[in-house]
């Protein structure tokens, strides 16, 4: 995805000041909490209209405090998009900001990197990292199946795993 770059940490600090501990921005030349939550409800990212473009927040206080932009995706580490207090952000590629999500809407089994396998009529366990889906192989119960999920994830995906 290409974000926008194209302000500089000495304009945002001009122009915001940022809270780190709570993740707020405030506009210094009227006092008022700067972002909102995207209209569309689909996602929660905060975005701030600087100069008549959005920007997202998090992608700002990464600015506001390291002096430069992340150099590809940041990771809300608690997976709360809307909460980007600093200590809640880290930089990711794309496989694991996605290896840091929850269970599918769509997974049945309740358990994440599971689902049945209707042919052996298994529980079948898979990861993907990097866009390589390895499968891990078929299960009596889906809770063994998730433990070879977790094994996994702990190993391919280190601390950007979700278990």
């Amino acid at each position: 995805m290409k974000y926008r770059n194209d302000i500089t940490s000495k304009f945002v600090k001009s122009i915001l000041y940022y809270n780190p501990d709570t993740g707020m921005f405030i506009f210094k030349e009227n006092n008022l909490i700067a972002g909102t939550k995207a209209k569309d409800n689909k996602n929660e990212y905060i975005r701030i209209s600087i100069k008549g473009k959005c920007y997202l927040a998090h992608r700002i206080a990464w600015l506001y405090i390291y002096g430069k932009w992340p150099v590809g995706d940041l990771d809300h580490i608690n997976t709360i998009k809307y909460d980007n207090r600093i200590k809640n952000l880290r930089e990711a590629n794309q496989s694991n900001n996605q290896a840091n999500v929850g269970i599918r809407i769509d997974n049945k089994t309740g358990y994440k990197g599971v689902g049945f396998h209707n042919q052996t009529k298994k529980y079948r366990a898979r990861i993907v990292k990097n866009g390589k889906r390895f499968e891990l192989g078929k299960f009596d119960t889906p809770k063994e199946a998730y433990e070879s999920y977790k094994q996994a994830a702990i190993q391919l995906q280190g601390i950007y795993a979700r278990v």
